[in-house]
C-alpha cells in the first residue's frame, strides 16, 4: 500500500515466535543433525481460495492430527513422528488418535517439549543418535 509521494506503509512489528515453535525449531535442527533419514516438516490447516471476494472455497491440506515433524528412515521402513509442544500444551483428540495409528503400523510416535525429550525417546527406541549439544564428527 502507498500514500502519496511513494512512500509505503510502515511494516507491521514481527511478532515473537511461540514457545512452541522454538522446541520445533529446536527439534528439526536436532534431527537433521542426527541423519537418521529424510527430516519432513508437516502443515496441517485451511486455506480460502477467491482472495478478497470471498467467493471462494476452504481448501484443506494434511490429516487432522498429524504430526508437526516426520522423519523417514533410511534402510528402514518404519518413521519417526514428532508432536512438538510447548510448556503445558496438551494432544487434540485428533492428534491422539493419529499418533495411535502410527504406533499400531510400527512406526514411532513422541511428544516433545525439548530436544532432550527426542534423545531419549530415539535411545529408548534403540537409534543411536548424537547427544543434544555434542559437536558431530565430520
Amino acid at each position: 500500500m502507498t500514500f502519496g509521494l511513494g512512500l509505503c506503509a510502515p511494516k507491521k512489528p514481527k511478532s515473537k515466535p511461540t514457545p512452541e515453535s522454538l522446541v520445533l525449531k529446536a527439534v528439526l535442527a536436532y534431527l537433521r543433525l542426527c541423519r537418521l533419514g529424510k527430516v519432513t516438516r508437516n502443515n496441517v490447516g485451511m486455506v480460502w481460495t477467491g482472495g478478497r471476494t470471498g467467493a471462494g472455497r476452504p481448501v484443506r491440506f494434511g490429516t487432522p492430527g498429524q504430526a508437526d515433524v516426520t522423519v523417514s528412515l533410511t534402510g528402514d521402513p518404519r518413521q519417526i513422528h514428532v508432536e512438538c509442544k510447548a510448556g503445558k500444551g496438551t494432544l487434540t483428540d485428533a492428534q491422539r488418535a493419529w499418533g495411535a495409528s502410527e504406533i499400531a503400523r510400527g512406526n514411532v510416535y513422541l511428544v516433545a517439549r525439548s530436544v532432550m525429550d527426542v534423545y531419549t525417546a530415539l535411545t529408548d527406541a534403540g537409534f543411536a543418535v548424537p547427544r543434544p549439544g555434542a559437536r558431530r564428527a565430520a
